[in-house]
């Protein structure tokens, strides 16, 4: 009887322990199945990142050339009647404030706030103020007044 009991408590711990690793291999089944479709999203992901930067890229390049055209666009409106001046036969050499006058709209004068952005770059131009074509309409003032 002993034996029996032995053999019936072994078969017990084997059937318990093929049930255990029968649970064990579906949940890796499960883990696995999970895995592919994480993998197969992330590399989804990765394409549409892929895209969106070449879409990205592309936006940079126009923003870059249409800001290289309205730079260009602004140096040939305010540099353009430097160009015409030698053409034109041109009394006696002006002052700076009379040259500031004709620029800002017939204003003669000390820059003040009633001239625009372009007057003030166009005089700090023609005064050889440098780095004019970055400054702020404050920033033109102060250097123009200064």
């Amino acid at each position: 009887m002993a034996k029996k009991k032995k053999a019936s408590a072994s078969r017990a711990a084997d059937k318990e322990l093929i049930a255990k690793l029968t649970k064990a291999r579906a949940k890796r089944e499960e883990a696995e199945a999970s895995a592919q479709k994480w993998k197969k999203r992330a590399k989804a992901r990765r394409k549409e990142v892929k895209g969106l930067q070449a879409e990205l890229d592309d936006v940079r390049r126009q923003l870059a050339t249409a800001e290289a055209s309205v730079r260009g666009a602004a140096a040939a409106t305010t540099t353009a009647p430097a160009r015409k001046a030698p053409a034109r036969k041109a009394p006696a050499k002006k002052s700076p404030a009379t040259r500031a006058g004709t620029r800002s709209g017939g204003r003669a004068g000390r820059a003040d706030d009633s001239w625009t952005v372009t007057a003030l770059r166009a005089e700090a131009r023609s005064r050889g103020l440098a780095g004019y074509s970055r400054k702020s309409k404050a920033q033109l003032l102060a250097a123009l007044r200064g």
